[in-house]
């Protein structure tokens, strides 16, 4: 019998004058004061924190401000942010950019109102039990942060990444999709960002559990969907209706629309790739991804051939033979193939990173026992993984 609940409540407002929102919808919450959070001053040179302002100022809201968000959000910026938070008074976090900024203003949100160090949330001694109100503006659509209860922080002294307990206190109040706020990501952003799309879809289609007929074709769907869309994006064909499809996709990936009927997910490529940009601070968590992926999928799918030759079968477009092994291989391949089409490397090797500290990764990435839900991953079965990973 299917258990589950569901809850998927984050307003999203869409549109190239959907910035126009802003000072609205944080006032219908209740917000007064707000930190804006953001990462580059990207958003001052393209205009968007000009908008924002203005429209703040417009319903009478005053903000202080807190940049220098990076790929793989540290705790000791979000550290900074639980400060200037209590010394200003603040009500509501205004999170302006991609998955990094909105990751940091959700663990600045559940900082403040705890009273012990934020890591106790990612490190399994603390449950979320309030937060403040936090709204998002993306500029770099990937993560899904916008619309999920999921938060992943890096603890810089250890160089440890780990993600928060999912749960609704962090899920944001309204979302602003903005496809214009885009256009000045580069093509390399652009296929990291789909990149990450993909993958939690992926995640969620490898799952243990068979989903509803119906959730399986959504999820394939999507999938399709992104790898044209990406394709359209790095090809350079793509307009307002792309980008702005780009957007949404992002958000239906991730905000558990996709895991409906009680899905859990696999999430071993998210868990090692936390262990390898833990470990390079600078590298992009979409490209590490695609560095994983095909590696976890060579280690696993000849014990689950059907689900494997299913994906290749639907996803991509293989057509069927007599061995469903060669399929499941096919569909692998055609990964790898999207992926290098779009400027993604699929190893180490072609991310010009050491093939080294894989006992070390994989003790982190089973700090509090095996990952994985298709298959449950030991030390051994990382390094093996991390080793087809190597070029």
């Amino acid at each position: 019998m299917l258990s589950f609940s569901h809850q998927s409540s984050t307003k999203l407002i869409v549109g190239t004058d959907s910035v126009e929102r802003v000072g609205k919808e944080i006032r219908q919450v209740g917000g007064t004061r707000v930190l804006l959070h953001y990462g580059s001053d990207r958003i001052k040179q393209n205009g968007v924190y000009d908008q924002i302002t203005q429209w703040l100022q417009r319903e009478g809201i005053s903000y202080v401000v807190l940049g220098g968000v990076k790929p793989n959000p540290t705790r000791s910026l979000v550290l900074d942010g639980i400060e200037l938070c209590r010394e200003e008074n603040v009500d509501f976090i205004l999170a302006v950019g991609g998955g990094s900024v909105m990751d940091s203003a959700k663990a600045i949100a559940v900082g403040v109102e705890h009273e012990g160090d934020v890591w106790d949330f990612f490190s399994d001694q603390a449950s979320v039990t309030k937060a403040l109100p936090i709204g998002a503006l993306v500029t770099l659509p990937a993560s899904g942060s916008e619309a999920s209860a999921d938060c992943v922080l890096t603890h810089d002294t250890f160089a440890l990444k780990r993600d928060m307990e999912s749960n609704d206190y962090i899920r944001p109040q309204f979302a602003l999709l903005n496809p214009d706020f885009t256009n000045s990501l580069s093509k390399k952003q652009l296929a990291i960002a789909c990149t990450d799309i993909f993958s939690h879809v992926f995640e969620r289609y490898f799952s243990q559990l068979e989903p509803l007929p119906f959730v399986r074709e959504w999820q394939e769907a999507t999938l399709r969907s992104i790898v044209s869309v990406a394709k359209d994006l790095v090809e350079g064909t793509d307009g307002e209706r792309t980008r702005t499809e780009m957007m949404l996709l992002a958000t239906v990936a991730h905000n558990d629309w996709l895991s409906l009927g009680g899905i859990e997910g696999d999430w071993s490529s998210h868990a090692i790739e936390h262990e390898l940009s833990g470990k390079y601070a600078d590298l992009p968590h979409g490209t590490g991804l695609a560095i994983v992926m095909p590696a976890w999928m060579k280690y696993v799918y000849k014990t689950h051939p059907e689900r494997f030759a299913a994906f290749a079968h639907n996803v991509f477009s293989v057509i069927p033979t007599s061995d469903v092994t060669v399929d499941a291989y096919e569909g692998i391949k055609q990964v790898e193939a999207f992926l290098t089409t779009i400027g993604m490397p699929t190893n180490l090797q072609a991310a010009n990173l050491p093939a080294e500290g894989f006992e070390e990764m994989a003790k982190n990435a089973t700090l509090y026992g095996p990952i994985g839900d298709l298959e449950q991953l030991h030390d051994k079965d990382i390094i093996q993984i991390l080793t087809l990973a190597q070029k």
